[in-house]
């Protein structure tokens, strides 16, 4: 019931019907203690390695991905606050995380999106354009976590890594006025061509 309502929410804040989705927001009850991380404890003490083992790379990856998102919230205030240097330095701090906990690839079409947003305010057509074709390079590689030392087992949403969903977001990202400086470039209008082939 709770996943679901985070999902309407997100939903209301794409349409921007920003009052549906933070009522919804509100109406989730806030938890001060986690119970999953009393769990572990009790579990490796009782010898249950396989319950401990799957509760602690959910509970561990959800962390990441709430300091990624976080990270992100941080981005966008800089932007709005027009301290690029800040919204800057914040992405770095996102893909050092990200490169430790080994995640790159997974969030690889969330970062470019945010940094190719970051260097267009600047009218950084050279980074802007790399970025975009970044997420275009992405939008191909397969988004799972075989094998991954700390989170093998956990099957990601596949929604947001759909490649439908992908292209048809950034194909409407990238033709919004902000991105008007780099549509006269060659690069960008191959990118157009590109996402076009891709639907």
């Amino acid at each position: 019931m709770e996943k679901s309502k985070y999902t309407l929410s997100s939903l209301y804040t794409m349409n921007e019907e920003y009052d549906k989705a933070e009522e919804i927001l509100l109406s989730l009850p806030k938890v001060t203690a986690d119970r999953d991380d009393m769990l572990v404890g009790l579990y490796i003490n009782q010898g249950k390695y396989d319950e401990a083992k799957k509760i602690l790379r959910n509970l561990t990856y959800k962390r990441i991905s709430n300091i990624k998102m976080s990270l992100d919230s941080y981005v966008s205030l800089s932007m709005k606050d027009n301290n690029i240097s800040n919204a800057k330095e914040i992405l770095n701090i996102q893909s050092e995380l990200l490169r430790i906990f080994n995640l790159e690839d997974i969030y690889a079409i969330g970062t470019s999106l945010m940094s190719s947003e970051v260097y267009s305010k600047e009218k950084n057509i050279e980074k802007t354009l790399e970025h975009i074709e970044k997420i275009i390079d992405s939008v191909n590689h397969n988004h799972n976590l075989e094998g991954h030392l700390l989170f093998d087992g956990i099957e990601l949403f596949e929604g947001v890594h759909s490649k439908s969903y992908v292209v048809a977001n950034l194909k409407r990202v990238i033709s919004e006025d902000r991105y008007d400086f780099i549509k006269n470039d060659k690069r960008y209008k191959d990118i157009i061509l590109k996402l076009e082939s891709m639907i």
